[in-house]
């Protein structure tokens, strides 16, 4: 089963945008549309729609918001204030919250504007309501052994409509237990859904429903008893009044097993059941069928048995029957044509009444006096069978004979043109000038409407050499006509179903050009500090010939504050050139003098603040050693020549192509561009500075080499001392330790210095002791790292990073002397061979 169901919108919702579009003219003169009070002078830069896409099923909403980034670098959901622009707006309609109803399946594209800038295009698509519930009935059912009981699976769809799914290859039947009942599913005859008693119990009846959006269940109960069958009976839903059927029409009979235990069951379209009549000339009945068994149809007047006959499980044949009676042909229905139409105000449409026969028959009425026709409402008046629209709407019509009646949808639409007329019927105008043509249209209901500027209406000339004419009726002189008049003509299209044109014309007559005009571009010109701005002056003859006067003699350019800003005039070209000196707005003015007259034209050309325009890092190409640490900067370099610091700028971010080798700071309020050397290679450091245009960025590269250790010092001494503080000394043979500080810590440090006497980083130094008693082993460590501010050791052996490696030792020790010693390992050393300084330390008890 395809669930894209394509559900078109009974209502279109009709945008109104007329103020939207007039925003400025909506907000009673206040400028400052941000609802930030009037007291901010931050511009829209530029405006952004959010999400770029999106896909909403039929029967769900959507949301868009729109964002304004302002001058001052802030940014402000706007999303109440922009007017939406919806390419087709047949497929979806939003509100002023931003939320998105879809109307019919269809993809379009939005955009936003705001306080004159627009945003950028996202496009929406609407696809198909999808399944969101599954539901089985009914939700609790009982039959016997060997009798079926039918299920229907329904899918509830994301816009409330619903769907039978019980067939669909999608759904999987089941029976929690099979030993109870059994259910088909599967098959392709559209027989899924029917569970079959098996034998006595209670069992669930399951239903799978897979989509594309994911799996739905549904359940109900059915309870199977061990009742068999005794007895069949066939009866009619009709009333007891009703003893007879006219040809052509249809009786339903139901054949009703009643059970051992007195319940009974409808067994109308069981398969073990079957219909039959005594005399098919009277009548035939269904049977046999997936559904609508045991349906009677009157063939011919006359009286005939109906014979329903059941087959038990067991072999025996239970046998109901019941008497139709059949009488001549009836009418059974009224129906009028055309069953819809539509006609303007002021025309008409007429119609037609039909009986129909109970046998298939049918016969025309329209002219019988028995006949009445209605109007619902005063929209139309009836005249026999036709009705005239008299104000725009729906509304029906009825017809009624013989205690039948039918009704017809009429919509009454707007009037529509039946003549045509253009004013002036005579008119003149200069080459390159125009004259305004008017089409007035005599309306179907009498009345008269201005169709100068309808899509409807065309406009035409005969001879485009000599003048033209817009779809607005404006026309144009090209060329001074001769002796006969142009002639304009305008077409009008009648909305209405084989309805020609109707057109009218009139004659034009060209005379010389006339005067110039001068116009400055471009407007609301915007430049950096620093950064060039062209303008370009352009006369304008009568005749329509444009022509570019920038770098003529008779031109000049000035600057009404040449502080802010200076333009380049006079000269033999680049004139109209403007750059701007300091952040403001300025008047550029070009002046242009004919023969007859000056003409002059202005334009605000506003100087914004200097903008970064390149990036430099510095140190280039620098080599550190693993552990060192170094400062980098960022230079960026302004449309003013200037330079700013911007190492620590929010808008800028460092990054290390390589942070096994070396990491760098970024993101905090400042220290960044700090380097640390990581590991032994090359990365490459990069500076992006973001900006409201985009991002311009630099790099250099760096080496970090692997820190070797030459020398190694021990230096020792107990921890806390007399003044208070830790002391510390060489720690020549023979250091020992008090026996008044048994058990106090003392404190060995190893530091690591290269060839030149400079502190090594990042190096691992190993530390052993031997020789020394244990009184008490368990009460005996070597902590390897810096002493706490409390006085306590955390044990650590990675020291990775440390330019001086500390290890403290504290316990118990008899009498004796220990050997102490740290190794820097010959990966860190610069001779290949291991590093040690070793100290005797004496444990006096």
């Amino acid at each position: 089963m395809n669930m894209n169901m394509n559900i078109k919108p009974i209502n279109m919702i009709i945008t109104a945008f007329y103020c939207l579009l007039m925003l400025s003219g909506c907000n009673n003169g206040d400028t400052n549309l941000l609802g930030d009070g009037g007291n901010s002078s931050a511009n829209i830069i530029q405006l952004t729609i959010s999400p770029s896409t999106q896909t909403i099923p039929l029967g769900l909403t959507g949301e868009l918001h729109a964002t304004a980034q302002l001058d001052d670098g802030t940014s402000k959901d706007v999303t109440a204030n922009v007017s939406w622009n919806i390419a087709n707006n047949k497929v979806i309609t939003i509100d002023d919250e931003g939320e998105v109803v879809p109307l019919t399946v269809e993809t379009t594209k939005v955009e936003a504007s705001y306080d004159g800038v627009t945003s950028n295009s996202v496009t929406v698509q609407v696809v198909d309501a999808v399944a969101v519930k599954l539901q089985v009935t009914p939700a609790n059912a009982s039959i016997a052994v060997g009798l079926e009981q039918s299920f229907t699976a329904t899918a509830i769809m994301s816009d409330n409509t619903t769907v039978v799914v019980t067939n669909d290859s999608s759904l999987e039947w089941s029976s929690t237990n099979a030993g109870i009942a059994s259910i088909s599913t599967g098959e392709l005859d559209d027989s899924n859904g029917i569970a079959t008693g098996v034998s006595n119990g209670s069992t669930v009846i399951g239903a799978k429903f897979t989509t594309d959006k994911g799996v739905l269940t549904a359940e109900s109960n059915l309870t199977v008893t061990g009742a068999i069958p005794v007895s069949l009976s066939v009866t009619t839903p009709y009333r007891s009044n009703v003893t007879s059927t006219p040809v052509g029409l249809t009786k339903q009979y139901i054949a009703t097993l009643v059970m051992s235990d007195n319940s009974t069951f409808d067994v109308t379209n069981y398969s073990s059941l079957e219909w039959s009549t005594q005399n098919e000339t009277v009548a035939t009945i269904t049977t046999g069928q997936p559904n609508d068994d045991g349906v009677a149809t009157a063939r011919a007047k006359g009286e005939t048995g109906i014979i329903a006959t059941f087959r038990t499980d067991d072999g025996r044949v239970l046998i109901g029957d019941d008497t139709i009676k059949v009488t001549d042909a009836i009418a059974t229905a009224l129906e009028i044509t055309p069953k819809v139409t539509s006609f303007p105000v002021g025309l008409d449409a007429s119609f037609t009444a039909t009986e129909i026969m109970s046998d298939g028959n049918s016969i025309d009425v329209t002219d019988e006096s028995a006949l009445s026709w209605t109007a619902d409402d005063d929209k139309i008046t009836i005249d026999g069978n036709t009705a005239t629209g008299k104000a725009p709407g729906e509304t029906g019509i009825m017809a009624s004979i013989d205690g039948l009646s039918a009704t017809a949808t009429i919509i009454v639409t707007n009037a529509i043109p039946v003549e045509l007329q253009v004013d002036p019927a005579d008119a003149s105008t200069p080459v390159g000038l125009t004259a305004q043509f008017k089409a007035i249209a005599t309306m179907s209901d009498s009345t008269q409407k201005d169709v100068t500027d309808d899509p409807q209406l065309s406009w035409s000339s005969d001879d485009a050499g000599y003048a033209t004419i817009d779809d607005n009726g404006l026309a144009t002189g090209v060329t001074v006509t001769a002796e006969e008049p142009v002639i304009m003509t305008a077409s009008l299209k009648v909305l209405r179903e084989g309805a020609l044109p109707i057109t009218d014309a009139a004659d034009l007559t060209v005379t010389k050009a006339v005067p110039v005009t001068l116009q400055v571009d471009p407007d609301d010109a915007s430049a950096p500090v620093g950064v060039q701005q062209a303008f370009t002056a352009t006369v304008t003859m009568s005749d329509g010939n444009p022509i570019d006067v920038t770098d003529n003699d008779a031109l000049s350019w000035s600057s009404d504050d040449a502080e802010t800003a200076m333009i380049i005039s006079n000269q033999p070209n680049d004139n109209g050139v403007a750059t701007g000196k300091k952040v403001g707005e300025v008047g550029i003015t070009a002046s242009l003098t004919t023969d007859s007259e000056r003409l002059e034209d202005t334009q605000i050309f506003e100087v914004t603040p200097a903008i970064p325009e390149t990036l430099e890092v510095t140190p280039i190409n620098e080599t550190m050693n693993t552990g060192q640490t170094r400062e980098f900067a960022a230079t960026a370099t302004m449309s003013d020549s200037s330079t700013q610091d911007v190492t620590d700028d929010d808008s800028l971010t460092w990054r290390s192509d390589d942070t096994d080798v070396a990491t760098i700071t970024t993101g905090g309020q400042d220290g960044n561009g700090v380097v640390t050397g990581v590991s032994e290679g090359e990365t490459t450091i990069t500076a992006t500075l973001f900006t409201d245009n985009g991002s311009i960025d630099d790099s250099t590269n760096l080496t970090i080499n692997q820190a070797r250790a030459h020398i190694l010092t021990l230096t020792c001494g107990p921890i806390e001392g007399e003044d208070g503080e830790d002391s510390e000394e060489n720690c020549p043979d023979g250091a020992g330790w008090p026996a008044s500080s048994d058990n106090a810590p003392w404190l060995f440090k190893a530091t690591a210095t290269d060839a030149s006497g400079e502190p090594v980083y990042g190096i691992e130094v190993d530390w052993f002791y031997e020789d020394a008693v244990i009184v008490d082993e368990d009460s005996y460590t070597i902590k390897c790292d810096k002493i706490d501010d409390d006085g306590s050791l955390t044990e650590k052996t990675d020291v990775a990073g440390q330019s001086i490696i500390e290890c403290a030792i504290v316990g118990t020790y008899s009498q004796g002397d220990s050997e102490i010693s740290a190794t820097v390992p010959e990966f860190f050393s610069d001779t290949g061979d291991d590093i040690s300084e070793t100290t005797d330390f004496l444990f006096p008890r």
